[in-house]
């Protein structure tokens, strides 16, 4: 003969046979009690899981924290019981000190009620970014044609990523750049204004008189950066700073 079998509202049927201990039985309106009850404590309506997880989005968008352009979505990491609902629109906040980006814990206050709810969240950040569009190598001049602006998710980068190209065309790479790297403004050395055998304009000032010839570099050198010239006519090498493209300065 068959087990007799129980059915209860929280689990298959099971036979009677694998029933717990007498003393450890419970009745099936206490089983059916506790269903009730657990489902009150952890569940609430995703309508409002959903309202508070845009109203932390809207509240990240208008902090500052990021770019204006950013788009920005949040996802909540933990879940949320029905004590965390509130009657008013809640007050969304953060810990003095940080920002709206990455991993961080929201602070919810209820207008009426003291106690505080801590809820952890991921807020993602994406952003039109400088990329490279062919691969570079250390110490290759940045054209402005190997440049594109791409969206690209900079929840963890840090602020190391430049949004506008003209802050990279001409700049020296430091490292190989693969195509799609995104442009940290550690990769770039400052551009070089004059190069070794360049021919370049010498400019000697004193007070309001300036001087100019020509010479040829003889050195690389960036904005401020110290270069020796060589006259063209007296082979006379002088020493001084790059002040602009192919103009160098000498003080008399």
């Amino acid at each position: 003969m068959m087990p007799t079998t129980i059915i209860t509202p929280c689990r298959p049927a099971i036979p009677l046979s694998w029933r717990l201990p007498t003393h450890l039985a419970l009745s099936l309106g206490q089983i059916f009690r506790l269903c009730l009850m657990i489902g009150a404590f952890f569940l609430i309506p995703a309508s409002w899981a959903d309202d508070l997880q845009a109203r932390i989005e809207q509240t990240a968008r208008n902090s500052g924290d990021n770019p204006q352009a950013a788009e920005i979505h949040v996802d909540l990491l933990d879940s949320v019981n029905h004590n965390t609902e509130c009657s008013q629109p809640w007050n969304i906040g953060l810990t003095p000190g940080e920002h709206w980006i990455a991993r961080v814990n929201v602070k919810l206050t209820c207008p009426g009620q003291p106690q505080a709810r801590w809820v952890p969240v991921l807020v993602k950040v994406t952003l039109p970014v400088v990329t490279v569009s062919n691969s570079l190598r250390r110490g290759d001049s940045i054209p402005a044609e190997n440049l594109i602006i791409k969206p690209q998710d900079i929840t963890w980068m840090h602020g190391n990523y430049l949004t506008d190209t003209k802050l990279v065309a001409g700049a020296i790479a430091r490292r190989d750049l693969a195509i799609g790297t995104v442009i940290n403004p550690h990769d770039l050395n400052p551009p070089l204004l004059v190069r070794r055998g360049d021919q370049v304009l010498i400019e000697a000032t004193a007070g309001n008189l300036t001087v100019s010839d020509v010479g040829t570099a003889l050195d690389d050198a960036s904005l401020g950066e110290s270069v020796r010239v060589q006259h063209h006519d007296s082979g006379k090498i002088v020493q001084g700073f790059a002040a602009e493209s192919h103009v160098v300065k000498v003080p008399l």
